[in-house]
């Protein structure tokens, strides 16, 4: 794998040893191969930094990647359209080295690194939204140019977990994969569904749409949500749900959410409950896949944004004022988890998308934003005009 324990069992049977345990036979199929690997995970500890193990940790950590893997192959193939993998520990801070971070293996990387070198793919996106940089995630496919990183995230000129330069909008890769690896860096707390959306329409959407992905995976962490005094910002459960439904528009709506970080139980649950709703709506608009993903794209199209559009106007105004509460109070006592599922209705998604588009983001969004355009000025063609500052 991409991420986790340093050296790793023989190539031959390295992809079998994190997904075994992801079948109801685990216990049986566990090899010599499996024994080693979790021994050096287990000795990982020694050199881990804020991960913490007890002896439950290998298990599950190996539950949580081959859960991963399991939801790639079945999307890759063509059982389902989409998914959300509700895995813990997290991964995106995993390194070949260490652990850190709450992390031990690096879910998203070796979902991704089975994507390719299992499923024949050729190109993969990730995109990370957690609110901390996925420095584990990034320096596995540094010079790869297979996959495209694309990480927004609190940086605060280095300051800010995981406190590495390499979180920079300057860490553009290497060698062939130079151009590849993509940072937006917030300078600041208090990022919002504005700022967000707006780093999708002028980063993240039109480099993903150059690289044209057979497979989209996010790293999945809600501690940018309003409440999670982690992340110290405020993207709301609609907010995440539109983020979302702008992907769905790539790679013919195959995509793997695969949960990372969030540490405010109400936010996360209602964000959650936001994006599976997004999911479950595109999964009933496009179906089962036509084609294995070795074809991609075969099913082409726009995000699923209208498709199923309810029209009624009450509605909206649910979502639009349980979306005004939740950024006026503490999330608990507003919206339930139960309640965002149905508050994240396509009508509802359309018209916060209007108010996304309509609001001026921060300067020091802008100035994030534009900083990844520069780096990248080069590799990726640019078509939109700069945002305007406030």
């Amino acid at each position: 794998p991409p991420a986790g324990p340093p050296a790793g069992p023989p190539a031959a049977s390295g992809k079998a040893v994190v997904a075994a345990v992801a079948t109801k036979t685990a216990a049986a199929a566990a090899s010599a191969a499996a024994a080693k690997l979790a021994d050096q995970l287990e000795r990982l500890n020694l050199d881990a930094e804020d991960a913490f193990f007890n002896e439950h940790t290998v298990r599950s950590a190996f539950l949580a990647a081959g859960s991963t893997i399991e939801l790639v192959r079945a999307i890759v193939r063509g059982t389902v359209s989409n998914g959300l993998a509700l895995v813990r520990p997290p991964g995106h801070h995993s390194e070949r080295h260490c652990a850190q971070g709450f992390c031990v293996l690096n879910n998203v990387a070796i979902a991704a690194r089975a994507a390719i070198d299992e499923l024949g793919l050729e190109r993969v996106l990730i995109v990370d939204w957690d609110v901390h940089h996925g420095n584990g995630t990034q320096n596995a496919f540094l010079d790869d140019p297979r996959v495209l990183y694309c990480s927004v995230h609190r940086f605060d000129f280095g300051k800010f977990y995981p406190n590495q330069e390499s979180a920079g909008p300057r860490a553009v890769g290497r060698g062939e994969g130079v151009g590849f690896n993509v940072n937006v860096a917030w300078n600041g707390k208090g990022m919002g569904d504005a700022e967000y959306f707006s780093a999708w329409e002028r980063v993240v959407l039109p480099v993903a749409r150059q690289f044209n992905p057979q497979l989209i995976l996010v790293s999945a962490g809600f501690d940018a949500a309003h409440g999670d005094s982690m992340g110290g910002c405020n993207v709301t459960p609609l907010g995440y749900a539109l983020l979302l439904r702008k992907l769905l528009g790539l790679a013919g709506g195959r995509i793997a959410l695969v949960l990372e970080g969030g540490y405010h139980l109400t936010s996360l649950s209602a964000s959650v409950a936001a994006c599976t709703a997004v999911l479950v709506r595109a999964a009933a608009v496009w179906g089962k896949a036509a084609s294995p993903a070795g074809g991609l794209p075969a099913r082409q199209g726009q995000e699923p944004g209208g498709c199923l559009a309810e029209q009624e106007s009450t509605a909206t105004q649910k979502a639009t004022t349980a979306v005004d509460q939740y950024r006026l109070a503490e999330p608990a006592g507003t919206a339930t988890a139960s309640d965002w599922r149905s508050l994240a209705s396509d009508a509802a998604l359309d018209q916060h998308e209007l108010r996304c588009r309509t609001a001026t983001p921060s300067s020091a969004a802008v100035q994030a934003i534009e900083a990844t355009v520069q780096a990248h000025a080069k590799f990726w063609q640019w078509t939109s005009a700069p945002i305007e500052q406030s």
